[in-house]
């Protein structure tokens, strides 16, 4: 492959990640901000939307390290999170720093509760209690509670793996071949 195909491949690839964090940054509903902000003693909507605009990146990046179809597409989108970090108008270039601390921080945590498969919890109330974990200062949250959050994480998860479709495709292989043989094969 020449150097000019290579580098049309990755700036397209660039693209397509820019593309998908854009979805990521998709505002929380008023009403999930609300709830989740009612959660917390303090009621801060401020920190609420910030813990669910985290959470939206967060798992966006892990349905990334999940489903898509090359190693090289979740880390252009992680390059595009970073960068788009550093444009959010809603960040000050002083906190830039402190806002990449703690989307690293909840991208860890997250990534942790989705790799975490004993304890016999389903994915969305390990999600719940994370999220819910970022956001409230209650020790332990009422089950109604988890599993709303969860509802509130597993969408997200569940939408930026529909965009990651839309925008890279799914992977087709023949029924009789593994993954894992196509990948040898290369």
């Amino acid at each position: 492959m020449s150097f000019w195909s290579r580098l049309s491949q990755r700036r397209a690839l660039r693209g397509k990640a820019r593309k998908y964090v854009r979805t990521l940054h998709t505002e929380p509903t008023e009403a999930d901000v609300a709830w989740l902000a009612s959660i917390d003693p303090g009621g801060d909507e401020d920190h609420a939307a910030w813990e669910l605009r985290y959470a939206r990146l967060a798992l966006g990046v892990l349905a990334a390290e999940r489903d898509a179809l090359d190693d090289s597409v979740p880390a252009a989108i992680s390059h595009a999170v970073t960068e788009s970090l550093s444009s959010d108008r809603r960040i000050a270039a002083a906190m830039l720093p402190l806002a990449e601390r703690q989307f690293g921080s909840r991208l860890a945590i997250y990534r942790d509760a989705v790799a975490r498969r004993h304890g016999g919890d389903p994915l969305d109330q390990r999600l719940g209690r994370t999220l819910l974990e970022f956001t409230s200062h209650v020790e332990v949250p009422d089950q109604r509670a988890v599993d709303r959050a969860g509802e509130i994480a597993q969408g997200y998860m569940r939408t930026a793996s529909t965009a990651l479709l839309n925008l890279f495709g799914r992977a087709s292989l023949p029924d009789d071949v593994r993954p894992s043989e196509a990948y040898q094969a290369l």
